[in-house]
């Protein structure tokens, strides 16, 4: 597996992500935590036809895909994996918090935390069916070569270069290089998927002229803010079993989606917050817990929602490695604005940590933002016709403009960052491009 190096334009912000390079992709990176987007919010941003469907039996299909069939929406821990009083005792010691947090704001609805989707199968009840543990499309890549599929071939360690079509009869093209030899080849196809990511296949596609017809190409990368913390401490002995949680929430005048993970391996700010414990009086130490100590884990991650930055872009230079400009949302610079975020989501943190057994003066740490690209959650290079855009890369049937048969089915399709991780959402629409060929033919 290869991280690619992205490089950054003059006067871009660090960051941190980058494409994988390996059979399956970025999907053998995922992390575990699968929510689904709200309703109102994809409504809002995406074509009706994908709305209808995600709504209409499409995260079903796609949860269903990503576990194997062990999990439902309504069952998502089985009762044979997870004690049903552990959850229920989590669940309303984190409402109270949260009651308590909207009380402090001023706020008086009830918003209510529920248990959280994960790309996970819990326990296989079939002989070789895949995937077993945390998913990834390596499993089903692998399960079709095992099969002799004869419809697929897997060409590995070869780069697409770019996309062609034929003035005279429309025929769509690649050129494809193989890192093994350096030689590049020409192939041919009726119909192509681009899904190399949303730097990728921006690439791809500027170095193909497409933004010469049109201009959006590659403009619009955009990438939510990430907020987290995470410390050890000793919880109450009923909470015994991994739990993850979630609840939308407004903080810091924003629409939020809150995570939590409770003795839970979770990606979400292990990777870019300090290690933090509290001792048995509630007093915060910052490092590792005590060697030889039992501690349990709460790992605690707040995701807005961003909306397309046009300034932010895939930049069209011949180059080994991508390079982009990219900076942060402009309203970030407003300091007051940071400092009440800040504020109410390290109160919400401490009110979340006291629920679960903290002492009353215990303080959570302030919350952490991640990188720039740091979860893979960047988005927009490749826009999709939204309900109310005029302008667009690919429509609702999620075509390229102009280029019958050439289709792109990755997040820079996205045409704003929402607040919740979307390879569930991605997933669905990818099923339902799937659902939508196969009909065709």
């Amino acid at each position: 597996m290869v991280k690619q190096t992205v490089a950054t334009a003059p006067g871009s912000d660090v960051y941190a992500g980058g494409p994988v390079y390996c059979l399956g992709g970025r999907s053998t990176v995922w992390g575990l935590y699968a929510p689904r987007i709200f309703k109102e919010k994809h409504e809002k941003h995406f074509p009706p036809n994908i709305s209808d469907y995600l709504e209409q039996g499409g995260y079903e299909k796609a949860l269903e895909l990503l576990t194997n069939g062990s999990q439902t929406f309504t069952t998502i821990y089985p009762s044979n994996e997870i004690n049903a009083n552990e959850t229920t005792y989590a669940e309303g010691h984190l409402n109270e918090a949260i009651k308590k947090f909207y009380q402090s704001i001023g706020k008086h609805s009830k918003p209510k935390v529920e248990l959280s989707a994960l790309a996970s199968q819990f326990r296989s009840e079939k002989v070789y069916n895949f995937p077993q543990g945390a998913y990834s499309t390596v499993d089903y890549l692998l399960d079709r070569t095992y099969q002799r599929d004869p419809n697929l071939t897997i060409l590995l360690n070869t780069e697409v270069l770019t996309v062609s079509k034929a003035a005279d009869t429309g025929k769509l093209g690649l050129k494809i290089r193989s890192s093994s030899n350096d030689k590049t080849y020409q192939v041919s196809a009726k119909t192509i998927i681009l899904s190399a990511g949303t730097i990728g296949t921006a690439r791809i596609a500027l170095s193909s002229g497409l933004q010469r017809h049109i201009p959006l190409v590659g403009k619009g990368l955009t990438d939510h803010d990430i907020w987290g913390v995470r410390f050890h401490m000793k919880l109450d002995k009923k909470l015994n079993d991994p739990l993850k949680l979630q609840c939308r929430l407004l903080v810091g005048g924003e629409d939020v989606l809150l995570n939590v993970a409770i003795n839970a391996n979770s990606f979400l700010a292990r990777e870019f917050t300090g290690s933090h414990y509290f001792d048995e009086g509630g007093n915060l130490h910052h490092g590792p817990p005590p060697a030889g100590e039992e501690y349990d884990t709460v790992n605690i991650t707040i995701e807005t929602q961003a909306l397309l930055v046009d300034s932010n872009e895939v930049v069209d230079i011949p180059s080994r490695e991508p390079v982009i400009r990219m900076k942060r949302r402009a309203r970030d610079s407003n300091t007051a604005k940071q400092e009440k975020m800040q504020d109410q989501m390290q109160d919400l943190a401490t009110l979340i940590g006291k629920a679960l057994g903290l002492g009353p003066v215990a303080k959570a740490p302030r919350l952490t933002r991640a990188g720039l690209g740091a979860v893979a959650h960047e988005v927009g290079t490749m826009r999709m016709e939204g309900r109310h855009d005029k302008d667009f890369v690919v429509d609702k049937n999620l075509q390229v403009r102009g280029y019958d048969g050439l289709y792109v089915c990755d997040l820079s399709i996205f045409p704003f960052s929402p607040p919740a991780n979307p390879s569930l959402t991605l997933a669905a629409i990818a099923l339902q491009l799937a659902d939508r060929l196969t009909e065709m033919k």
